[in-house]
């Protein structure tokens, strides 16, 4: 004779806490929130104007396109370019082994040329390693002096 066991079934699995999500608050939400931003925007002057002033000073922020401007590399484009991270790019700007790159909407751009200057400061690192000592110290600094000196 065979013992055979019968297994409860398993107690049904209740949904916990649903989750809060500001997408769905603002989907839910919009058209209430713009018709009182609207109603305020006819109504009050002073928030019509603090408005338009910030709508003046985000058009005045608009940047020159990247085809009229000679600093169209950007920082992680010129680190892939000269084949080391972006790590290695920060570090050498920190210990200042190159001027400061040209800042434009928050972000750091170099022209093609500052890379390729850049690129002589990799070949130094190539060529002598990664850690400089008492006997590499001078050829880095004739090195960034002439990174230095070409840095337009």
């Amino acid at each position: 004779m065979a013992l055979i066991f019968i297994r409860p079934l398993d107690p049904p699995v209740t949904p916990g806490p649903v989750k809060f999500s500001w997408e769905a608050w603002y989907a839910k939400n919009k058209t209430r929130l713009s018709e009182k931003r609207a109603k305020r925007y006819r109504e009050d002057a002073a928030y019509r104007e603090a408005a338009l002033q910030r709508s003046r000073q985000r058009k005045g922020k608009k940047v020159v396109p990247l085809s009229t401007d000679q600093h169209s590399v950007s920082f992680n484009d010129a680190a892939q370019t000269l084949g080391v991270t972006v790590w290695v790019l920060r570090e050498w700007r920190r210990k200042d082994y190159f001027p400061e790159p040209h800042r434009r909407d928050g972000r750091l751009w170099f022209t093609p040329l500052q890379v390729q200057w850049l690129r002589t400061i990799q070949e130094f690192f190539v060529q002598h390693g990664a850690r400089v000592t008492n006997a590499t110290r001078p050829k880095l600094e004739q090195v960034t002096n002439l990174v230095y000196a070409n840095w337009a």
